[in-house]
């Protein structure tokens, strides 16, 4: 007997595909072998005959795979990538808003139970929203932003754009980067520039040369009608326990400059300030005598967390902190 009689008409991309599948199944994205079978389009005795190694995986089933579960072609043919990730582009397939988190949530190793305890929804309502009953399910563009803070809501509940809403280069600070996407009569998706912990210095000193925030990111933010925010609004990310317990690190606030003019009538609430060359804080308010002796005092929430009192020559930028947008 040859050898080549011992070989198995399962390929590389046949093995990855079902190790794939196995972990998809594993975290609870996908039910039995038969519904697995139909969603691809292939013949249950099709799929058994796979799944155990006497055929390779058709190739409409191969492409039909790929779409249902988000997985790159680069692992599928070569292995080179993990084989869950958020899609990089636009795309043209039409997926149900359930698809789209069970891609959301393979690609960041989340549970399908994870994803729908983060919605805060009870398995009823969760078998509703795989049936494809979203419209049923009122609040389902907080839920996902919720479960999803730093994915697209708008890709996820719609399928407009990408998961990502990250842009890359610059772009200018005018309204129009306030396009909306309707969600709800109450609620709105729009995508403001991200001040990250590593972004902090850049971003002061961008500021202090007048460009202000024209290289930084977009991230989404679901935007509701008792508080919408201006052209020059932007979202920042909290770092370390000063503020505690008001702020955790990572929290991600929603805020918007103060007016120079009105520096002096600032009193006690918690503001975003930039002074020196690089410095950037978030703290509150505790005496401000601008007016009279052009200082500013700030106070953390978190005992241990000191003050700091500033010059007002040294002030470069006060942002009003109006929402926390994420808290994990």
């Amino acid at each position: 007997m040859s050898g080549i009689e011992n070989i198995s008409p399962r390929t590389e991309v046949d093995a990855r595909l079902l190790a794939a599948l196995e972990q998809a199944r594993e975290a609870g994205w996908l039910g039995s072998e038969r519904s697995l079978a139909q969603d691809i389009g292939l013949p249950i005795t099709v799929f058994y005959k796979v799944r155990t190694s006497l055929q390779s995986f058709p190739k409409e089933g191969l492409f039909s795979l790929e779409a249902l579960l988000g997985l790159s072609p680069a692992f599928v043919r070569e292995g080179q990538q993990p084989p869950f990730r958020l899609p990089a582009q636009p795309e043209t397939i039409k997926r149900s808003v359930y698809e789209r988190l069970r891609i959301a949530g393979l690609a960041q190793n989340l549970t399908a139970n994870t994803v729908a305890e983060r919605m805060g929804l009870s398995p009823a309502k969760w078998k509703m929203l795989k049936a494809g009953n979203e419209a049923q399910l009122p609040g389902l563009a907080q839920s996902i932003s919720q479960a999803f803070p730093l994915l697209s809501t708008a890709w996820l509940l719609l399928g407009i754009g990408t998961a990502s809403a990250a842009l890359d280069g610059p772009f200018p600070l005018q309204p129009a980067r306030l396009q909306q996407v309707p969600l709800a009569l109450e609620a709105v998706v729009v995508h403001l520039p991200f001040v990250d912990t590593r972004a902090r210095a850049g971003f002061v000193s961008a500021y202090l040369s007048g460009t202000r925030v024209d290289n930084l990111p977009l991230q989404p933010y679901l935007s509701k009608a008792n508080l919408r925010p201006t052209a020059d609004s932007l979202l920042i990310e909290v770092e370390g326990d000063s503020m505690m317990p008001t702020l955790h690190s990572g929290d991600v606030l929603l805020i918007a400059p103060v007016p120079i003019t009105d520096w002096k009538f600032l009193s006690g609430g918690v503001y975003t300030v930039l002074f020196g060359s690089d410095h950037l804080v978030v703290k509150r308010v505790k005496r401000n005598t601008l007016a009279t002796e052009g200082t500013l005092r700030l106070e953390s929430d978190n005992p241990t967390g000191g003050q700091i009192e500033l010059q007002g020559a040294d002030i470069i930028g006060i942002f009003k902190v109006l929402a926390i947008t994420r808290n994990l």
